[in-house]
């Protein structure tokens, strides 16, 4: 997945109470990493901008559901 505007969009299927999230390099070091308490609708926006032109990976996980994507960032 390409991203050009450092904004990363993710349509999840599903409503989580708790969205954990981590951006690692292909180092395996994480850049960024948080959670999102009483998380409602299916839109989950990262913001990028703090990260470099490059290759990354971005896990995401809630009610025992994770999801793993390779990131290009432009």
């Amino acid at each position: 997945m390409n991203v050009y505007n450092k904004l990363l969009q993710i349509k999840l299927q599903d409503n989580f109470d708790q969205v954990n999230y981590e951006i690692s390099d292909l180092t395996g070091r994480i850049c960024i990493a948080g959670k999102i308490l009483n998380y409602q609708n299916n839109l989950l926006e990262l913001d990028l901008s703090s990260l470099s032109k490059g290759t990354y990976f971005v896990r995401i996980s809630g009610k025992q559901k994770l999801l793993t994507a390779k990131i290009i960032l432009d």
